[in-house]
């Protein structure tokens, strides 16, 4: 059998070998819609948009007398995510096209933006929650980290959680490998802290990393 050995099965017939630049040019489609979320729900936090919908995910639960997510992870961050994440799955589909057709073998996101951009959304949501639940079992407060090995642990997953979350559902829409999903890994240690360090400057963001 021809073509990349996918973490799901697909249609063999329409796999064919595709450059790393490609898988690229696809990630960054794909993450312009997290660039988005990212942005808007900066915002949300900088002027306090939405207040209503600051309820808790966890409701107050607790584990071991512990919370279970904390006070940060919010329906309104939930919303934000899935309604940006459609919005910016949209504005990929509209890009892919034009720019970047050879992507479309991946995925047609013009045609399926809608999925893509629920399945986004929930993933980025899903993605945190083991790193938030981590910390709250660990005590250490949002936004923080501890020092030493623990800590260089612990920068390495808030930098790529929404990659893993994302991962949960992306095979089941895109004909992706495990190179696709490596290569996703290191663009966001790459990208991700300027990301956040920007919205720190901006003041959407209470730490620097």
């Amino acid at each position: 059998m021809g073509g990349k050995t996918c973490l799901f099965p697909f249609p063999w017939s329409k796999l064919r070998l595709l450059s790393v630049v490609d898988e690229f040019l696809f990630l960054l489609l794909i993450s312009l819609p997290m660039g988005i979320v990212a942005l808007a729900h900066g915002l949300a936090l900088r002027y306090d948009l939405f207040p209503q919908t600051k309820i808790p995910l966890d409701f107050g639960l607790s584990f071991r007398g512990k919370r279970l997510f904390g006070e940060n992870k919010t329906l309104r961050g939930a919303l934000f995510h899935l309604v940006f994440s459609l919005l910016g799955a949209y504005i990929s589909g509209l890009l892919q096209g034009p720019l970047f057709r050879s992507t479309l073998p991946f995925l047609d996101l013009s045609e399926n933006f809608l999925q893509v951009g629920i399945l986004l959304g929930l993933g980025m949501t899903i993605g945190e929650l083991p790193n938030s639940f981590i910390k709250r079992q660990l005590s250490i407060r949002p936004g923080m980290r501890p020092k030493g090995g623990t800590g260089i642990l612990f920068f390495f997953l808030d930098q790529v959680d929404m990659v893993f979350g994302i991962w949960i559902f992306l095979p089941w829409v895109a004909q992706v490998s495990f190179r696709t999903f490596f290569l996703h890994l290191l663009i966001f240690l790459i990208f991700h802290p300027l990301i956040t360090y920007i919205g720190f400057l901006l003041r959407m963001r209470r730490t620097k990393t």
